[in-house]
């Protein structure tokens, strides 16, 4: 089927046969009207994925049409402002960009804002119930929006238990026990089970060690952590006027934190290295001259733990792509 009948069948909104018919076809403009399709039938972690599979044809062919679908479907998928630019800026220096594109990136804040404004004003707010056994399924598929979203549901099951929470440790700690890796939404699950204090053991494998962490024990551990994690959200506080990079800081400051389980920082050094790395990690991914850094008065640092440090955050920036 040439390109005039898929523009005729997208015209006619028979999207589904543009994403059946589309499959082996690879030109650039079939690839455009199959992603649309994929959008306009709300199956947007599959044309997340499908944005990524193709996105050097889709970027190559017409850079601003790509990169603000792929915003639409990360608005669609309910990420929030930072974490949208930080999916969106892995392109910002994507090549043989025109003056236009560029020009086009630098307003690419106020794009994200208008289209997450207008999603929540035409929003109807509707509530979906998942069975205990769903959100288990969820949290144990290898698509990582998937497992993000039943850390939600299981947040929302463990308000409603009243405290109720051991019904889910077994099934819980299988899944990690069948996990290969321990990634960024495995972290996210360890913070949320340790934030709930759930008081049970579970095993789990990282970087080919095997760890035991008691969420309840962890959290009670966690509390010297946290005034340093605190110490460091105000040092940035204080010396960031730009709320965004403030708060995109903060966000890969926490990413990094909770990935580190089960390491914790120890002392006010340890948190400045972590504030270095996140800030200038955020004013790449926001196109800031670097030398912004320079303002945190940040000194004394560990070179090898800053390497360490950097590779981490580097790893969790990784997940976002």
């Amino acid at each position: 089927m040439d390109i005039k009948e898929l523009l005729d069948l997208y015209k006619e909104g028979e999207y589904l046969k543009i994403i059946g018919l589309a499959d082996d076809v690879h030109d650039a403009n079939a690839l455009f009207l199959k992603l649309r399709s994929l959008i306009q039938m709300n199956r947007n972690s599959e044309a997340f994925y499908f944005f990524l599979n193709n996105k050097e044809s889709l970027l190559d062919k017409n850079f601003r049409e790509a990169i603000s679908l792929y915003i639409d479907i990360l608005v669609n998928i309910d990420f929030d402002e930072i974490e949208i630019l930080i999916y969106v800026s892995h392109f910002r220096s994507w090549p043989n960009q025109s003056d236009e594109d560029k020009l086009y990136f630098k307003g690419i804040r106020q794009e994200i804002e208008e289209k997450i404004s207008k999603k929540s004003k035409q929003e109807i707010f509707t509530l979906t119930f998942y069975s205990k056994k769903e959100i288990l399924d969820m949290l144990s598929c290898d698509v990582p929006t998937k497992v993000m979203e039943a850390i939600g549901y299981l947040r929302t099951d463990f308000i409603e238990s009243k405290g109720d929470h051991e019904h889910y440790a077994q099934e819980i700690e299988d899944i990690l026990k069948k996990r290969n890796n321990f990634n960024l939404c495995y972290g996210l699950l360890f913070d949320q089970l340790a934030f709930y204090r759930l008081n049970y053991w579970f095993s789990f494998q990282k970087n080919g060690l095997y760890y035991q962490i008691n969420p309840y024990r962890y959290f009670s551990q966690q509390d010297k952590e946290k005034d340093y994690f605190a110490y460091a959200c105000n040092y940035v506080y204080a010396r960031e006027r730009d709320l965004v990079v403030a708060e995109l800081c903060m966000r890969l400051m926490y990413l990094t934190d909770v990935y580190m389980i089960p390491k914790i920082l120890h002392s006010k050094v340890e948190a400045k290295e972590l504030i270095l790395v996140s800030y200038r990690q955020a004013l790449e991914i926001l196109g800031y001259d670097q030398e912004m850094a320079n303002n945190l008065e940040i000194k004394r640092v560990n070179k090898n733990r800053l390497f360490d440090l950097s590779t981490i955050l580097n790893e969790v920036y990784q997940e976002f792509r």
